[in-house]
């Protein structure tokens, strides 16, 4: 996981530079997005 962080930290990083509500938003959306996704297999 460490190495994945590493390799992928400029994408990371701008994914920290929204503020708390609105990274919160974007993690939610991804759990509903992949839960619906299985729901579809």
């Amino acid at each position: 996981m460490i190495k994945s962080w590493f390799a992928n930290w400029e994408r990371l990083s701008n994914y920290f530079k929204y503020p708390q509500e609105i990274r919160r938003v974007i993690y939610t959306t991804n759990i509903i997005e992949s839960f619906h996704s299985q729901l579809g297999k």
